[in-house]
């Protein structure tokens, strides 16, 4: 980072083809370990350094960092790094070292007021490249009823009521300048197979894809499911081979990858209980996966996530950020915290002047094009939500943290 990046307002705590998707596969990675889950530890490892400076960078008031980062290499030799509200602009730069804000907006929703339009609020949250010219991203798409919509709602109820989210699908044939999608009918990626219900009383839907991480040919990622009719809650892990088609991925039915999304608003649902994803580690990560990625010395899985968690079973809970492996992507080692710290939905009122949340992994020098491998050294990204008045308003950062990684074989199984 500059001079003039290096501004951060935090302090390091001591804690640290439609059908050709699947296989019948008891494991959801070929050649899975038959061990438990490896031990992962992640130790800050430097101070933080500033990203992108509300303050000084954003290219409107609501020009905040409301998702994870995730970056990728075009073909023109440029790094675009995305952490972006539904108004979804990139910082670019030649490393992802050296990343700046870039004020051209690559994709917009259309404020659509159907639900069954998907879209009306949606983010870029994964995208995955192979040639840096074409590139696929899963999309969280939100239908915000609460206040953009109160027709649909009950009135008087609280936001998260009529909030129905979905995964969709964009591509960029450019490089990552800009992003469209296809027409609703061929757009989804994955859904509960349920309308939005505006006396629901909750929200309901599939949230926060992680990242994608390519392995023997598949893409994979963890979306986050919120419990609702025959779904529980809980991390649905998805997968395709053909990244270029959204109706290609497939959920993990608990053996396979045989589990097809329905469109609620277009299929004949018989039997909702046919199409509900079987949830992985649900007592391990139950909070939304801040990012996705292979560990290239040991050749895990490690998953980032923030919020309250106790370091091992039976302890007192704290709140910060926790990384979690996996040889299999199914079954993951209990969350081993890397920095405590408050985060966005937890914090003490008068006390803490800052909040975190999204987290997310990322290596400058991986030599992936969707950086979805890391080595031992790797930063850990996260947006500082600065307090005023003890509330979150639009004055965020997105910083990172160096940190140091270690993966070693379970000696005795799981804590």
């Amino acid at each position: 980072m500059t001079g003039g990046r290096s501004r951060a307002r935090i302090a390091i705590g001591a804690a640290l083809c439609c059908c050709c998707a699947f296989v019948e596969d008891a494991r959801a990675v070929e050649g899975a370990h038959g061990e438990p889950p490896p031990v992962v530890t992640a130790v800050v490892a430097g101070s933080p350094e500033t990203v992108f400076d509300w303050s000084t960078d954003a290219c409107a008031h609501d020009d905040i960092p409301d998702s994870p980062a995730r970056a990728f290499r075009n073909a023109d030799g440029e790094v675009r790094l995305i952490a972006t509200h539904h108004v979804n602009r990139l910082l670019v730069g030649p490393t992802l070292d050296a990343v700046r804000p870039d004020c051209a907006v690559v994709f917009e929703a259309g404020h659509d007021g159907d639900p069954a339009a998907y879209d009306d609020r949606s983010w870029l949250v994964a995208p995955v490249t192979e040639d840096g010219e074409t590139v696929y991203a899963l999309v969280h798409s939100e239908y915000q009823g609460w206040h953009r919509r109160p027709e649909r709602c009950q009135p008087g109820r609280w936001w998260e009521a009529c909030w129905y989210n979905v995964i969709t699908w964009a591509v960029s044939t450019d490089g990552g300048r800009s992003f469209r999608q296809p027409p609703p009918a061929e757009r989804l990626v994955a859904a509960l197979p349920y309308r939005h219900d505006p006396a629901a009383g909750r929200r309901m839907g599939l949230f926060n894809p992680s990242g994608i991480v390519r392995h023997d040919g598949y893409y994979y990622a963890l979306v986050r499911v919120v419990a609702y009719g025959a779904q529980p809650g809980g991390q649905c892990l998805i997968r395709t081979d053909r990244p270029d088609d959204p109706a290609s991925w497939r959920g993990w039915d608990g053996e396979a990858f045989t589990l097809r999304f329905a469109d609620p608003h277009r299929d004949d649902i018989a039997d909702p209980a046919a199409h509900i994803c079987a949830v992985v580690s649900p007592e391990r990560l139950s909070a939304s996966v801040g990012s996705l990625t292979r560990h290239g010395p040991s050749g895990a899985f490690l998953a980032i996530v923030a919020g309250a968690r106790p370091p091992t079973e039976g302890a007192e809970p704290v709140t910060g950020v926790f990384v979690s492996a996996s040889w299999d992507l199914v079954r993951w080692s209990w969350p081993s915290l890397v920095w405590q710290v408050p985060f966005w939905y937890d914090f003490a009122c008068g006390q803490d002047r800052f909040s975190i949340g999204y987290p997310a992994l990322l290596d400058p020098s991986s030599a992936s094009p969707s950086f979805d491998e890391t080595d031992d050294d790797a930063y850990l990204y996260v947006t500082q939500f600065n307090l005023i008045d003890c509330r979150i308003r639009a004055d965020r950062d997105l910083l990172r943290l160096p940190l140091r990684i270690s993966v070693t074989p379970a000696d005795n199984g799981p804590p």
